[in-house]
């Protein structure tokens, strides 16, 4: 039996992501902070496994920074998600966590475009989303967990 047969369209699924527009998943959305105390909400968004495309399984990042002054999320930021996501219209969001609660697992489509920035006399290359659409693809087939794994203890790591 062979270990493996050579695709080469599995050797690209974990590359870099090609400027594109792709129907992804929502599997993670939490708060955060960055090193220097700023929240964000760490969203992330899985390139859908149940439909043919290129780079099935990569994850694109989105943060969704707090303003600083007056310490809320960008009104339209989480619009376009509620939209994308096909939150119903009139929906009252009453916390952020709920609205995370509201997005994980959804489906969307995103169109992303590989630019670069500098920060602190840096450049960094930067996947970033350009437009969030509906999905017109049935719901995604696979799991999504919006709780973090639990971590594992056997016998020998317990002090008893």
């Amino acid at each position: 039996m062979a270990l493996f047969s050579v695709n080469y369209e599995a050797a690209e699924q974990f590359s870099s992501i090609e400027d594109g527009t792709y129907e992804v998943v929502v599997t993670q959305a939490e708060q955060s902070a960055s090193q220097s105390g700023t929240d964000f909400l760490d969203i992330r968004l899985k390139i859908r496994d149940d439909f043919q495309q290129k780079f099935r399984n990569n994850l694109i990042f989105d943060k969704v920074w707090i303003n600083k002054q007056t310490l809320q999320y960008p009104e339209w930021a989480l619009q376009r998600y509620s939209k994308a996501v096909k939150i119903p219209e009139g929906v009252e969001v009453n916390t952020i966590e709920q609205f995370l609660g509201l997005i994980i697992g959804k489906t969307l489509k995103v169109t992303v475009k590989n630019e670069q920035s500098e920060y602190n006399g840096k450049t960094y290359d930067n996947l970033n989303i350009k437009k969030m659409e509906q999905s017109e693809l049935p719901p995604y087939s696979g799991a999504v967990s919006s709780e973090p794994a639990p971590a594992k203890a056997d016998d020998l790591d317990l002090p008893f």
